[in-house]
C-alpha cells in the first residue's frame, strides 16, 4: 500500500509568524492535531496539538503572544506520495516522530500522514511492531 492511499489531503498550513491562539482556533475549526509550518513559501517544520501544551502552556507561555516558531518542531520529515506505508513507518520510529510530511514528485506538499493513519492499513504483526518501537 502507497502512502498517497492514506495520507490526508488539502492541508492547510500555517504561518510561522502566527500566533499559537490562532493554530490553535484553525486546528480546532479544521478538527486536525497537527499543521505544517512555513516561512514565505518554505516549508519550516509541522506544529502539534502536543507541541502546543508541552512547549508553550507548560512553559508559562501566553497563547495569545506566543508564535508557533515557539512551539513547533524543526525539521523536516517527510516521505514521497509513492512510498511504501511500511518504509514510511519505519521512518517515523527511526526518527520517532509520529507525522510525515508527504511530497509530490514536483517536490511539493501533498498531504500528511500520521503514525495512526499508517497503522490501521498495516497488517497487523506490522502495525504491533511500530507502536512497540515508537512506543516504547
Amino acid at each position: 500500500m502507497k502512502v498517497k492511499e492514506v495520507m490526508k489531503r488539502n492541508v492547510k498550513v500555517v504561518e510561522s509568524n502566527s500566533t499559537i491562539q490562532e493554530v490553535a482556533e484553525i486546528m480546532k475549526e479544521l478538527d486536525v492535531r497537527d499543521m505544517p509550518v512555513i516561512a514565505g513559501k518554505d516549508i519550516v517544520g509541522i506544529i502539534t496539538d502536543r507541541d502546543i501544551v508541552v512547549k508553550v502552556v507548560a512553559n508559562g507561555m501566553i497563547p495569545k503572544e506566543a508564535k508557533v516558531v515557539d512551539g513547533m518542531k524543526e525539521g523536516l520529515f517527510v516521505c514521497g506520495e509513492d512510498d511504501n506505508i511500511e518504509d514510511a513507518a519505519r521512518l517515523l520510529v527511526r526518527n520517532e516522530v509520529r507525522h510525515l510530511l508527504v511530497m509530490n514528485r514536483q517536490k511539493s506538499l501533498a498531504g500528511i500522514v500520521s503514525l495512526e493513519d499508517m497503522t490501521l492499513n498495516l497488517e497487523p504483526r506490522m502495525a504491533g511492531e511500530i507502536l512497540g518501537q515508537i512506543s516504547g
